[in-house]
């Protein structure tokens, strides 16, 4: 019994080849998926990003979703950081004096909405610039 069993088995993963020889199932690449605000979509129909605007910095103040980060410039940005939250898409937790990158779009009032926070470990002229 255990030996039709093996053989039952091993006859299920042989395919035949386009010669006509018996083998292994040709091996082929997984496809790509992107996880997106919680959905998973193939890699090819994920959207561009909204903006294109990155900035580092520490986080000075932070009040339920609004956080004040202060760059290496010293400007202070204000920045919503609903939407990372809400998609998980940021480095807990978040608290005074942690160093990040945020990815996201200004809005009319100057207001940085993140849609992503990543933890740095330092902030310093090696840093990309922000933009």
């Amino acid at each position: 019994m255990h030996t039709s069993l093996i053989t039952t088995f091993a006859a299920a993963l042989a395919v035949a080849s386009p010669s006509g020889v018996t083998g292994a199932a040709p091996v082929r690449p997984l496809p790509q998926y992107v996880i997106s605000r919680g959905a998973v979509t193939h890699a090819k129909t994920v959207p561009a990003p909204r903006s294109p605007h990155d900035v580092s910095g520490a986080i000075v103040t932070l009040r339920s979703n609004v956080i004040a980060l202060k760059l290496r410039s010293g400007r202070i940005v204000p920045v919503d950081a609903t939407d990372a939250i809400a998609s998980g898409r940021f480095s807990a937790p978040l608290y005074v004096g942690k160093l990040v990158d945020i990815t996201g779009a200004y809005d009319a009032k100057h207001v940085l909405h993140a849609e992503t926070i990543t933890r740095v470990p330092r902030v310093n002229a090696s840093t990309p610039a922000d933009r």
